[in-house]
């Protein structure tokens, strides 16, 4: 089953299903049948498509909110997560959510320095889960971990802007693709594991062709490989997988 906003493809194999879909962690049934499926759920280059809050730290390390003027893309420091008027600017997440997800996965460096608040995706992850009666759940995404982000190594953060495929100033407007690299650990459960790209294939039976013959950016993305049941904690990555 594909699942997508867009509408079902002229040309898929009349044996696949297609739903047409905006998927939010609100919406009752993804799939139709959610909750009643075995199987594997695979989000590709998804969770970097979900909108969440851009955080820049000012000179005391303040969390502030930066706000974007949607025609232009220019930015203007807004609010820090004390402020009241920080709530109606985090996309129905509250600040204290906002500023303990910070704490945890993205602690403050130095002034400057920008942030992804990634908690709008980790609630979408846990919904997508919840598709499943049993199987595993697979998020495929250009990603970052934490010893990184403590390290400083993210501190320009990660939103780019990308029309046709070529890219080009992030601006809000609708007329172009925003995206940002996921803290896949972040939406990880105690049972997932998180590996490079690289690391899956290699280790997989599509590992067994020459990585000489791969391309160069071929380890680029994370996996997040999470158990829908208590079963073994990393699928048979050997089997078709259509995402």
């Amino acid at each position: 089953m594909g699942v997508d906003v867009r509408p079902r493809p002229d040309d898929l194999p009349a044996a696949i299903l297609w739903r047409q879909v905006r998927v939010t962690r609100d919406v009752e049934d993804i799939t139709g049948m959610d909750g009643r499926i075995t199987g594997l759920v695979i989000a590709h280059e998804f969770l970097d498509d979900v909108a969440c809050p851009v955080i820049e730290l000012d000179d005391d390390l303040r969390p502030r909110i930066v706000q974007v003027e949607a025609a232009t893309g220019a930015e203007v420091l807004g609010p820090d997560l004390a402020d009241p008027a920080a709530e109606a600017l985090l996309g129905g997440i509250s600040p204290s959510q906002a500023r303990a997800w910070l704490d945890r996965w993205w602690p403050a460096t130095k002034p400057l320095a920008r942030r992804e608040v990634g908690l709008p995706r980790d609630l979408l992850w846990r919904r997508l889960t919840r598709i499943l009666a049993s199987g595993h759940a697979i998020a495929i995404d250009y990603a970052h971990r934490l010893d990184d982000r403590r390290s400083g190594l993210w501190d320009g953060g990660t939103v780019k802007g990308f029309v046709d495929g070529a890219p080009c100033r992030p601006r809000p407007d609708g007329s172009v693709n925003i995206t940002s690299h996921v803290a896949l650990d972040s939406c990880a459960s105690p049972h997932a594991t998180v590996r490079s790209q690289f690391d899956v294939l290699s280790t997989s039976a599509v590992g067994s062709r020459s990585l000489a013959s791969w391309p160069p950016d071929l380890g680029s993305f994370d996996w997040l490989i999470e158990p829908c049941t208590p079963a073994p904690a990393t699928p048979a990555l050997s089997e078709t997988m259509v995402g």
